[in-house]
């Protein structure tokens, strides 16, 4: 079954995550989305939350049925990223890139985030996950709350075009169809290396708190896991499994 069939729409949701976790029976049919005009409690990664201004952002989630490991099962969040880069690729944006792990970026202002959670519904080896997407889509930076108008843009703000949410959100589950077969035909690696490459994370200075402490170091690359390594000032190499990664520019220290 295709992703995104069958397709359920509504007007208002709290969070369609959330929608679909509380239905097994939804769970159960891969590809099947939930898509929202106005979400009222969205939820972001670390348990923040999500905003949606009605009818500006594109807020949907999407049943996969994964055979992955449970190991491997983070990777969907990087997996849904190539898949929502490659669909805003060649739409007028300048910088975009993406943030490890699940976040994309118009330079330094946040254009869209994925939030990926283990569904209720498991059988013969597969699993339930739920790949939720919010992409500000239309309006620009003043819609949105005041303490977060500095650090959110889209994509008509930058581009000066008004978009179709709807054809977006055909676009992307198609992409994401794309990487799932790419997936199943090749070694993930490659996507990996496609990853970084819109990521811009190698040779980046990050930080990130350990022990209330900042440490920093360069990245040199995803791991086969997905995971950043990191150089830090001592020569040693951090593996960054949890927990967020500030991006700093040089002369910020």
């Amino acid at each position: 079954m295709p992703l995104g069939k069958p397709l359920i729409e509504f007007e208002v949701l709290p969070s369609t995550n959330s929608y679909l976790l509380g239905d097994i029976s939804l769970c159960s049919q891969h590809g099947l989305t939930v898509w929202t005009h106005q979400q009222t409690s969205g939820r972001g990664r670390a348990g923040r939350t999500f905003v949606s201004p009605s009818n500006q952002v594109l807020t949907f989630s999407v049943v996969i049925h994964s055979s992955d490991p449970e190991d491997r099962l983070h990777l969907w969040a990087l997996w849904s990223g190539l898949a929502l880069f490659r669909s805003l690729s060649g739409k007028g944006l300048s910088n975009l890139s993406l943030k490890w792990p699940n976040d994309l970026l118009v330079g330094q202002q946040k254009l869209a985030g994925i939030l990926v959670e283990r569904g209720p519904w498991h059988q013969a080896g597969l699993n339930s996950l739920i790949i939720g997407i919010g992409l500000n889509v239309n309006g620009s930076a003043s819609d949105f709350p005041n303490e977060i108008k500095d650090k959110v843009t889209t994509l008509q703000a930058e581009t000066g075009i008004f978009f179709s949410p709807k054809a977006l959100l055909r676009e992307i589950l198609d992409n994401l169809q794309l990487v799932m077969s790419e997936l199943r035909a090749e070694d993930s690696l490659k996507l990996l290396d496609e990853w970084q490459a819109a990521s811009n994370i190698v040779g980046k200075l990050v930080g990130w708190e350990k022990d209330s402490v900042i440490q920093t170091g360069l990245v040199e690359g995803l791991d086969h896991r997905g995971f950043p390594q990191i150089r830090m000032e001592n020569g040693q190499i951090h593996i960054h499994i949890a927990g967020d990664l500030i991006q700093y520019n040089r002369m910020q220290l």
